[in-house]
């Protein structure tokens, strides 16, 4: 055992004793003062008893004296008023009553007269079960409860003077009241030095309140001898006082004695020997310097081993410091390349893709044309086209992740786009999956539809695949919220604007809290390989903070998830439709084609001079700012694609409106971006095309755009 494993087993003996001896005493002291109390309150039982006795037979005494009288007698069976005005009221007044009745034998009552200040009292009646008891008993002092009041009442069967025993047959039935009021009750409090109240159950023996430590209680019998109400008698006794202060302090001297002993034995051990160990421990357990600082500064053995640990730490934090900045240093570097990367690659991937699917839907669309009559070859054409839009939505979904294209921004009503994601869902989700809606908002937002939808379908898709293999409930919500509201939620938001909260509810497997900080990160995923991405969360990440709103999600393992996005409504409720390519009139004319992809030159070169063009195609954007730079261009219009070696489309239409500035220029690119939209408009290009371009839309746009130039001129 450690020695000071063994100190403390020796203080907690001492304590243990220390504590059996003022556990005696207390004791002692308690049964002391148990015994003491007992007598005083027996004593002081007997003094209230015989007060109340004294005030019972005043009370019995008067109604004596008043019931064995022959004018009384005579009054119950005259019914003479004017005999009981004359006489009864003024026993009232005199002894100090609060109200007086007779009754006949038959126990109804006959006369009933009551004090000014207590007019009530001619309503008070008793029981017939009561006379037929008074007409055994004669004679009966009890209380009464009335009107959530308590009556002290003395009554009395009614005889002539010579009859004071009794004997003969009552002649009717006499009854004094007088109210246990409150100015009764404080004489009554006054005469015995006591408090007293008034309890209609039996109250608890203990000590009610703490000022009084002598409590008494009286019951007060009612006519049937049942207890109606009982009075409590509270008094303090200053002697008991005393001896309680005496003890409490005789206790308290002694616990603080221990109390003291025990805290400078352990202050001791701990200051000298137990500390500094534990400091040294926690200090080489944790890896932490700081915890051994105090210690290091002490001239004793203990401080010579701190300051030892203290320059071993020095060291190997220079170490530790160098190592992880050299390591955040890479880590910043690598996800900066690899952001770069991904914009980089969408655009390469958009571009070249774009430019496939331009190659492909041109061809298909030629062919076709030529297959008139052919509705076999015709549908299968169609076919090839459809898959080649799917693979133009595909790219459009890339370049939403790198924000590479432009929204269309318009209001957008949220009822109908989410009710429109839910029955796109329905198709795909199993039976076991039920799907409950609750669309309550009739709210627009100024967002791009396609990136709205976008937003619901992942959300809803994520939730469907939490429960794909074993089933649930998904709720769905649209509902208004105050910008109050959602900045209770989400700390960062506007309280001056309104929003609507798109709620997604699932009860799939949850999220793990220590991965909830990290689902928002590209390529981020809990699915099997080959299940996702990993940036379905990121674009609505995305779409949603470009929009000015906020995602917020609550998860619990095995209970589900719930995905809230709030987006901030707007007030306006229609938007301008982007212009149509109306069909023009034909207007002969020479273009210029460049692309340096030699399939896209070959496609539309054949489509263009098939619509009655004559084309001239180029694979070098220089060679065709030669000709105009040397004066041999002969061009009516100009078609180039953007992305090309040596001069780009934009650098190549900037030199050629500084040689030609009225000459008409289509660009078209396999993706644009806010930088390419906004130099367009600066050259004042007369049309900006996104690929893939089917060759009938390419000669649409010509024949407009020649009819428009030769409408300016």
């Amino acid at each position: 055992m450690k020695i000071t494993q063994r100190l403390v087993v020796l203080f907690l003996i001492v304590s243990v004793s220390f504590s059996a001896l003022i556990y005696l005493f207390f004791q002692i002291k308690k049964q002391e003062g148990r015994l003491y109390s007992q007598a005083e309150a027996l004593q002081r039982r007997q003094i209230i008893n015989a007060f109340i006795e004294i005030k019972k037979n005043n009370v019995m005494r008067l109604i004596d004296d008043n019931s064995i009288e022959d004018g009384l007698l005579y009054f119950t069976k005259s019914r003479s008023q004017q005999w009981a005005q004359n006489n009864l009221p003024r026993i009232l007044t005199k002894n100090d009553l609060d109200f007086i009745q007779v009754y006949d034998t038959s126990g109804i009552i006959i006369y009933s007269t009551s004090s000014p200040n207590q007019p009530l009292f001619n309503n008070f009646r008793l029981p017939p079960d009561f006379f037929y008891t008074l007409y055994q008993e004669k004679r009966k002092y009890f209380t009464e409860p009335w009107q959530q009041q308590f009556l002290q009442i003395g009554a009395s069967t009614i005889h002539a003077s010579s009859d004071s025993s009794r004997i003969s047959e009552p002649g009717g039935f006499l009854l004094f009241g007088k109210l246990w009021s409150v100015s009764y009750l404080e004489d009554f409090s006054q005469t015995l030095d006591y408090n007293i109240t008034f309890y209609t159950s039996e109250p608890s023996s203990q000590t009610i309140n703490p000022n009084f430590n002598v409590n008494l209680s009286i019951p007060l019998q009612g006519w049937d001898n049942k207890p109606v109400a009982w009075l409590r008698f509270s008094s303090n006794n200053p002697f008991i006082e005393q001896w309680q202060s005496l003890g409490k302090q005789m206790l308290l001297g002694i616990l603080g004695f221990t109390l003291a002993f025990l805290i400078l034995q352990f202050a001791l051990l701990y200051i000298w020997i137990r500390a500094p160990l534990l400091m040294i421990s926690n200090s080489l357990k944790y890896g932490n310097p700081e915890i051994i600082v105090p210690l290091s500064i002490t001239n004793n053995e203990f401080g010579e081993i701190a300051n030892l640990i203290k320059r071993f730490f020095e060291q190997n934090q220079l170490l530790r410091n160098e190592v992880e900045e050299r390591r955040k240093t890479e880590n910043m570097l690598r996800q900066a390349q690899k952001m770069e990367s991904i914009g980089t690659m969408a655009g390469g991937i958009a571009h070249d893709f774009n430019n496939i699917i331009t190659i492909i839907s041109g061809y298909i669309s030629l062919a076709s044309a030529k297959a008139e009559g052919q509705s076999e070859v015709r549908n299968n054409l169609d076919e090839a086209m459809m898959a080649c839009f799917r693979a133009k939505k595909l790219i459009e979904k890339i370049l939403t992740f790198t924000r590479s294209t432009e929204k269309n921004v318009q209001p957008v009503y949220m009822k109908t786009m989410v009710q429109e994601t839910i029955a796109m869902l329905e198709h795909t989700i199993p039976t076991s999956i039920t799907v409950n809606t609750d669309l309550r908002s009739e709210a627009y937002v100024l967002a791009d539809p396609t990136e709205m939808l976008q937003v619901v379908l992942n959300v809803s898709s994520n939730s469907y695949h939490a429960m794909r293999y074993q089933g649930g409930t998904i709720d769905i919500e649209l509902f208004d919220m105050s910008g109050s509201e959602v900045q209770a939620i989400v700390p960062n938001a506007d309280a001056n604007r309104n929003y609507v909260c798109i709620s997604v509810r699932d009860t799939g497997s949850g999220i793990p809290q220590e991965i909830l900080d990290r689902i928002f990160d590209p390529y981020f995923s809990t699915k099997a390989p080959g299940e996702g991405t990993g940036l379905g969360l990121s674009i609505v990440h995305g779409i949603v903070s470009g929009n000015g709103g906020y995602i917020n999600i609550n998860s619990v393992v095995e209970h589900g998830t719930t995905v809230k996005v709030f987006l901030p409504v707007t007030t306006l409720r229609e938007f301008e439709e982007p212009e149509a390519i109306l069909e023009a009139d034909f207007i002969p004319a020479k273009l210029y084609f460049i692309d340096d992809e030699v399939s896209l030159t070959a496609l539309f070169e054949e489509s263009l001079t098939d619509a009655g063009y004559s084309v001239t195609a180029f694979n070098d954007s220089s060679s065709v700012y030669n000709k105009f730079l040397d004066g041999t261009a002969d061009c009516d219009l100009l078609i180039a694609d953007i992305s090309m070696p040596g001069l780009n489309g934009i650098q190549l239409a900037e030199k050629i409106r500084q040689i030609k500035p009225d000459l008409p220029i289509i660009i078209y690119s396999g993706y644009t971006d806010t930088t390419i939209q906004q130099n367009c408009r600066d050259l004042g290009i007369n049309k900006l095309l996104l690929k893939p371009v089917l060759p009938d839309t390419l000669s649409l746009v010509v024949k407009q755009i020649l009819a428009e130039q030769q409408h300016n001129e």
